[in-house]
């Protein structure tokens, strides 16, 4: 992959119009309070709510709105990405919610769990509500896009299956920096970054699409793919566990 930056992550300010941003933060808060269609869902679609019931993460929002046109401002926001983003395409399209007190995200890595040969995969994130620093947003690592993937251990966290240890992210001797985002501002990472999140400390809801475009080429490595499978057995476990 051709990174037109060094860096892991980064952000560019007023990319996607107010009236559209305002249209998805609309069909979005209908369908947290649409409890029938969500329950319909839940057969064909990966969802994860919280202890309170509430919806925390879908796995395909294409489903629930038309992102048509925002994928036309996406696809212009790679070209300032990568050289090569002729190549690339949106596999996923994800909603995720971040309630007032919501649980922390542990350190981690993307390409953990997607398992890919190199680095060849990054994702877009989206807000559809202003992102004030409390707000329980991700903080990035200041490390290289091709950071190796690290050891992870299994999480008790849903809908994030791993982790970093501390042990190992002590080593590191990371800085961290974060993106305060408004309205038509996203944020971008590859899939090797570190990132984690604090808790929402804010009493606004925080929302943000986040849609991960892969090369054409890209690869899976078996191996990966084997050391995940053990330790997302260990996550349902704990979640199991956890939900007595």
């Amino acid at each position: 992959m051709d990174f037109l930056s060094t860096n892991s992550s980064g952000f560019f300010s007023s990319r996607i119009p107010l009236g559209l941003i305002r249209k998805i933060s609309t069909k979005v808060n209908n369908l947290l309070i649409d409890r029938k269609y969500l329950s319909n869902q839940a057969s064909s679609e990966y969802i994860v709510f919280d202890e309170l019931n509430r919806l925390t993460y879908l796995s395909n929002i294409e489903k629930i709105i038309n992102v048509e046109k925002l994928k036309e401002y996406l696809y212009e926001i790679i070209c300032d990405i990568t050289a090569d983003y002729l190549d690339y395409k949106i596999s996923t399209s994800e909603l995720h919610v971040r309630w007032p007190d919501c649980d922390l995200i542990p350190p981690h890595q993307d390409n953990f769990y997607h398992c890919f040969v190199q680095p060849s995969s990054f994702k877009v994130l989206v807000p559809i509500e202003p992102i004030p620093s409390q707000n329980g947003f991700l903080n990035f690592a200041n490390v290289s896009h091709d950071q190796e993937v690290l050891l992870h251990e299994a999480s008790s966290v849903p809908a994030f299956s791993s982790y970093i240890p501390k042990n190992i992210i002590s080593k590191l001797n990371i800085q961290w920096k974060s993106y305060k985002l408004d309205f038509g501002d996203i944020s971008w990472h590859s899939i090797n970054s570190i990132h984690f999140a604090d808790s929402n400390c804010s009493d606004r809801i925080g929302y943000f699409l986040v849609f991960r475009f892969d090369h054409v080429k890209s690869q899976t490595n078996q191996v990966m793919q084997n050391k995940y499978q053990l330790v997302f057995k260990k996550h349902k476990k704990l979640l199991e566990e956890k939900n007595k």
